[in-house]
């Protein structure tokens, strides 16, 4: 049954008291299990397994205080050294051996167990503190981000037309019949949700995903954290927190680095699946394996649905977080086992959902592969996420040193298996063909790295010096100024440049702008769009310079540009046929003045034809560019009519006057 949005609100109507009334009943029995099965705050070093005194001595001695700097230094100067000297492979096989002999050695010291966290007012209070902070900097900070276009519309299209099955289609380019972009986007309700919220609100989707969700999801990302921490560093989580705001604001190296999908862009899916739902699904997989429980099994599978509607990538990262997290705080025994089926059995309904749409995806994966050199797909996914300078050193270093760095017990687990696992499996670069064959997608390989936490790593590894507290109290100060220390040199020496920075530029080297709270859009294009949106009848078809017609499908009662992106388009290249496309991609470019030599004396009556063709209503034309006049000439003879004045930098042409002009659309203003 292909239900509508108005079917999905009322579902979520009744839904909603149901669902209230479990999560109030599961937090009653979480916190009757905490206060009852809570182990001692420092419990005794205990090892997994039954060994002789002799092994144990041998043990603690690889793993005593000594011991462990020696880790981390030659740690430090082995990843140093291999990455310096360029060699890809080199680096990844040393940082796999050095992880797995710190696996055979550390993962037998310590059973994983809850600590009481720190509590109080003063925590909560600084806790809340940091998430309005987080809130006004993704409120201040204005990125734009070209893959609004697509999501938004997603949004737009359900609160336009609420009686309609919702996701069976494209709702940008209005060609009848034209499949979504990729089928694995059915699987998503994020942009559902904000357009549910704007229907019943009646604000513009645009504004809904830019304030709200935004807003919101800077909140959860401080609370979702506060609730990893409280179980990795429960004795200065707070400091953990702010930490980790630290560290993604300081981080913006590349377009696509880990502080590119924070505050900048935390109305993205991808955002709040990355630093909401991850660091929940690791907090809510740890505690079952520790505590295990019906409740915590239901919150550990809710996380990891939720995460599935923000993004598609949690098709394959949320059900690996959770089962890593679940390994993490299990030991050798049958009733680990048995704990760890049933953590993987929460992850179920995702990898259902999963083998659902494989085939569809591999076809169009396989479709678009290219052959690379497991070294060159490696560097290139290193790259995109962390540069080619120091942050990309230090994160190396980073992966492979976090866990010496940290307290024994489940925060060394968790800083051991996770990267670990992921650095052997996915990120192995003899496999890097099969994972973006079959998981990830080749264009999108990079998104591997979202596996490794490395903000949380890098946390750990700053907050060294708080660890000392525990054991020497009246240390406490100097500990807390030589974490501020660590901090400072990271934010002064690591990034080549930080999120906030004038040089984060995004793509087509659209540059960051702080400012008032409002829409995260280039302004002049964004205004142009809304112009031609609002001089024409909704379904209207037009073409317009690319920087302009990208924007038309985020407003409601849209029309239909030719072109959304030239990226998009190539999806439909079954569809549409390659003549469909490359018209629509020469008229796009006409109207930009972008046209080549070799088509100057054709252009003119290619144009002319096109636009009969395709019944254009509307035309955006870039007034100084070379083609201007002729293609002046041209609508003018075509019964054409211009809207605005020639003097500035777009004019825009409309074909048949008495058809829906000026048709603002208040219902939908802010």
């Amino acid at each position: 049954m292909k239900g509508s949005l108005v079917d999905l609100i009322m579902a979520y109507g009744f839904a909603c008291p149901v669902i209230l009334l479990i999560v109030w009943r599961l937090r009653r029995k979480v916190a009757t299990s905490e206060a009852e099965e809570a182990p001692l705050p420092v419990p005794q070093p205990t090892p997994f397994l039954d060994l002789s005194e002799i092994q144990n001595r041998r043990l603690n001695l690889l793993t005593g205080p000594t011991a462990r700097w020696l880790w981390i230094l030659s740690g430090v100067v082995g990843t140093s050294m291999v990455v310096l000297f360029g060699n890809v492979i080199g680096t990844w096989w040393f940082i796999s051996v050095w992880l797995a002999v710190a696996a055979g050695v550390f993962l037998l010291v310590r059973p994983a167990v809850l600590e009481e966290p720190l509590a109080g007012r003063k925590a909560e209070v600084t806790l809340w503190l940091l998430a309005a902070v987080g809130m006004f900097v993704t409120l201040i900070t204005h990125r734009p981000a070209f893959d609004d276009v697509f999501y938004v519309n997603l949004a737009v299209a359900a609160a336009d037309h609420p009686h309609d099955p919702l996701l069976i289609g494209d709702t940008m380019h209005g060609v009848e019949g034209l499949p979504l972009l990729l089928p694995i986007y059915r699987c998503h309700s994020y942009e559902l949700m904000n357009g549910a919220m704007s229907y019943l609100t009646r604000i513009p989707a645009m504004y809904c995903f830019h304030w709200i969700s935004a807003s919101v999801g800077a909140i959860l990302m401080a609370l979702a954290h506060a609730k990893l921490f409280r179980i990795l560093t429960p004795r200065f989580w707070t400091w953990s927190v702010a930490g980790v705001m630290v560290v993604l604001l300081a981080s913006g190296e590349t377009h696509l680095s880990f502080g590119n999908w924070s505050f900048v862009k935390l109305w993205f899916g991808k955002g709040v699946f990355l630093y909401t739902f991850l660091p929940l699904i690791y907090a809510y997989g740890i505690r079952f394996a520790i505590c295990p429980s019906l409740s915590g099994w239901i919150l550990l599978m809710a996380s990891q649905v939720a995460a599935m509607g923000c993004s598609a990538t949690a098709v394959w990262a949320a059900p690996l977080a959770a089962t890593l997290a679940v390994v993490c705080a299990l030991k050798p025994s049958t009733s680990s086992l048995r704990t760890l089926a049933l953590g993987v059995l929460s992850s179920g309904y995702v990898l259902a959902v999963g083998l659902l749409f494989k085939g569809a995806m591999t076809a169009r994966i396989r479709a678009t592969l290219e052959p690379k050199q497991p070294d060159e797909r490696l560097l290139q996914a290193w790259n995109i996420v962390l540069g080619n300078h120091r942050l990309l050193l230090v994160s190396l270093v980073v992966v492979a040193t976090a866990w010496a760095c940290c307290r024994r017990g489940v925060v060394q687990r968790f800083a051991l298996i996770v990267p670990a696992v992921v650095w052997l499996v996915l990120l192995n670069p003899y496999l890097g063909e099969w994972v973006s064959q079959n998981l990830i997608g080749t264009r999108t390989y990079w998104r591997v790295l979202w596996a490794v936490p490395l903000p949380i790593l890098t946390v750990l590894v700053l907050t060294m010096p708080l660890q000392a507290v525990t054991f020497v109290p009246r240390w406490a100060w100097a500990c807390r100024i030589g974490c501020l220390l660590c901090f400072v040199l990271f934010v002064v020496f690591v990034p080549h440049y930080h999120t906030l920075s004038q040089q984060n530029v995004g793509r087509r080297g659209l540059p960051l702008r702080i400012g008032w709270p409002g829409l995260k859009v280039p302004s002049p294009q964004y205004q142009w769009a809304r112009r031609l949106t609002d001089t024409l009848p909704a379904g209207s078809i037009v073409v317009a310079p690319e920087g302009i017609s990208c924007w038309l499908s985020t407003f409601h009662n849209a029309v239909h540009p030719l072109m959304v992106r030239d990226f998009y388009l190539q999806r439909y290249r079954s569809e549409l046929g390659e003549k469909g496309i490359d018209v629509r991609y020469f008229m796009t470019r006409c109207t930009g003045g972008m046209v080549e030599e070799n088509m100057e004396s054709v252009f003119e009556s290619i144009f002319r034809r096109s636009v009969d063709h395709f019944n254009v209503r509307g035309v955006c034309l870039q007034s100084q560019s070379a083609t201007a006049g002729k293609l002046r000439d041209v609508l003018a003879a075509m019964d054409f009519h211009r809207q605005e004045d020639a003097e500035k930098d777009h004019e825009i042409w409309i074909r048949d006057r008495q058809a829906g002009l000026n048709n603002v659309r208040p219902h939908y203003r802010p």
